[in-house]
Parts: C-alpha cells; structure tokens; sequence
C-alpha cells in the first residue's frame, strides 16, 4: 500500500509541471473527497483529473478496470449541469479516464484514473459568453449502461472552477492533436498514430469496455487495421512511455 502512494505522489508531481493544474479526487470509498476547488483553472483551461478508488469492490466497482466513464456537464449561470449528456448511458458520448501507467494491478487497491480534458471544447453546446461557475461528474463503470447499478457509479463529484465565461475562441485548430504529443487520424477503417516518443502499444476496445485487439510495438509511426470491425463507435488506447491516451474513434 505505501508503495502504492509513493508511486501516486510521483504521478502528481510529474504532472504538476506541465501547464495545466492537476485536480485531485484522494482516497473515495463511497464517501472520499466529493469536491475540490480549482487554484488557476477556468472552463476555458486543459486540467487534469485523477480519481483514486480505494475501495475497488464496493461503492464504485473498478476491480479489473482499465478505464471509467464519466457523466457530466457545466454548472452555469443559466443552471447547473448544462451541456449534459441525453443519456446517462450512452458510452458513445462521454470522456474516458485511464488508469495511470504506475498502477499496473487492477485487482489490488487503489485503482487510480486520469484523464486530461478541457471542458470548453467537451461542452461545446453551452454558449460562449455563459459564467461557468464549476463541473459536476459521476465516475461509472461500462455495467451500469446495463443495470443502472448504484455500484456501478460513484457518488456526485464536484469541482468548483476559477469563475469565468465560457470562451471557445481558447481551443485549437487542429483537433486531432492530443495529449502527450500524439496524432491520430482515422481513413475509413484504418487508425493512424504519429508519436514524438516510441508506441508501446495500441488497445481498441469496444464502448461496453471489451477489449478486442492488442497490438505491440515500438515504433513511433502506426498503422492499425481495423477492417475486420464492424462501424460503430471504438475506443483507442495508447501507451507511450509513461503517457497514456485514451480517445473515442468512429469507423466506417
């Protein structure tokens, strides 16, 4: 277990120095820390959220979990949670946390997640010029699409934002340019990823969670073939160095 914070701590502070503000859900367990308050970030920033679960069976089920979904939408001016979701259980249409590439056991606790969003470009159907006063967001597991499962779900989670006026002027223009220096491109059915660093591996998972292909490598420009699947919505994962980068993708 100390091992496991030691190597948390470290994440943190590796994160700490890139620009965007590391923002940090410790020790939940039905209860934990439900919300934490931004420094620096606005709406209109890229932070990073970490969710550590130490009680992996209950509460919120992420034993063998490689990855959560999250629902979740904008506290605003106009009323809280806008830009939600239709559907709670609609995988297709929300943000993915991976677990970190130091928690290598997803059967022992805690299992800790992260992802690096920016919240502008998320909930882009909230208007600019709104005041976003924070995020409200549910971790779940891929079960809970099936069941609605109170297990399968964590409690409300909140992160009260620098206030600021939702500005999507802020966002680039290339949006297939992701975190830690990588670029994916989807040509029908055939994924293409250019890395600054060595790919380890590539993972294409199914939106229940299923994973359906691994591929290894090592090299910094990859092809993969997905014209055995079927159209739908996917989910990518790629490991490179310490980094990993989780996206949804659409086949066709």
């Amino acid at each position: 277990m100390k091992k496991n914070y030691i190597l948390i701590f470290c994440l943190l502070f590796s994160l700490a120095g890139m620009s965007q503000e590391v923002l940090t859900f410790n020790g939940y367990n039905g209860a934990g820390t439900t919300n934490i308050t931004a420094t620096t970030s606005t709406v209109n920033d890229e932070i990073t959220i970490v969710f550590e679960d130490l009680d992996i069976v209950n509460n919120l089920y992420t034993e063998g979990r490689t990855f959560l979904y999250i629902y979740g939408g904008l506290d605003t001016s106009s009323g809280g949670f806008q830009g939600a979701p239709s559907d709670f259980f609609d995988n297709s249409s929300q943000p993915i946390a991976t677990l970190i590439p130091s928690d290598t056991d997803t059967n022992t606790a805690p299992n800790t997640y992260s992802i690096t969003i920016n919240l502008t470009e998320e909930y882009a159907t909230v208007p600019d010029g709104e005041t976003i006063f924070g995020y409200n967001l549910i971790f779940r597991n891929e079960f809970s699409a099936n069941d609605g499962n109170s297990n399968n779900q964590s409690l409300d989670l909140y992160i009260d934002l620098v206030d600021a006026q939702k500005d999507s002027s802020t966002l680039s223009n290339n949006d297939n340019v992701l975190e830690n220096n990588l670029i994916v491109n989807v040509n029908e059915k055939v994924v293409s990823i250019e890395s600054a660093l060595p790919v380890n591996s590539v993972e294409i998972y199914n939106i229940s969670g299923k994973r359906l292909e691994l591929l290894n490598t090592n090299d910094k420009n990859v092809l993969v073939d997905l014209s055995s699947k079927s159209d739908g919505i996917y989910i990518i994962k790629i490991t490179s160095g310490n980094n990993v980068t989780t996206q949804k993708i659409l086949i066709k």
